[in-house]
């Protein structure tokens, strides 16, 4: 984590201090165990998935608040993990389309993607299922053990999961709804 501060300093070109420059990661001491030691070679990639990848590596997990970067270990318990609860409202033109990519039908958003799921063949599913379905098809694990929660009640979404899954949420509706 120091060497990604390191980094994020040496790469923040804007105009201020050197203890202003980059990112601060705040990480959790354990008293009774050491650090995580991790040998890895940074290439050239964003800071955010640099740390995605180290902390799902050592299985911690991190949170963006208050303009700091909060790294501590993963725990079953959910109370310690950080969830956020997003609310989307949305239109019927929209939960059509989103209830569409999530069961039967072609979905032009991963339509090129030959590691994609396939829709759905048979039967009927209710609409909050093909919701939840369009969203893990497009990367979104909803695990009930880490406290992930998904509700529809006919025209808006709750969802509570980690912050930056709940962005690529808000991102899927957004690039949808600019469908035809």
């Amino acid at each position: 984590m120091m060497e990604l501060v390191r980094q994020s300093r040496k790469f923040d070109f804007e105009e201020k201090a050197i203890d202003q420059k980059g990112v601060n990661i705040i990480t959790k001491e354990y008293p009774t165990e050491p650090f995580p030691q991790v040998t890895i070679t940074l290439n050239s990639m964003e800071l955010g998935k640099a740390l995605r990848f180290l902390t799902e590596m050592i299985g911690w997990k991190y949170e963006v608040r208050n303009g700091a970067i909060y790294v501590q270990k993963f725990t079953d318990n959910p109370a310690m993990v950080f969830l956020e609860t997003g609310v989307y409202e949305l239109d019927q033109k929209t939960i059509n389309k989103l209830s569409l990519l999530g069961g039967k039908g072609k979905d032009p958003l991963i339509a090129n993607d030959p590691f994609a799921p396939r829709p759905v063949k048979k039967g009927k599913m209710n609409t909050g299922l093909a919701l939840k379905f369009c969203f893990e098809k497009h990367g979104v694990v909803f695990d009930h053990t880490k406290g992930h929660q998904f509700v529809f009640d006919g025209f808006q979404v709750l969802i509570k999961h980690e912050k930056i899954y709940l962005d690529a949420i808000e991102n899927i509706i957004n690039r949808v709804k600019k469908f035809p």
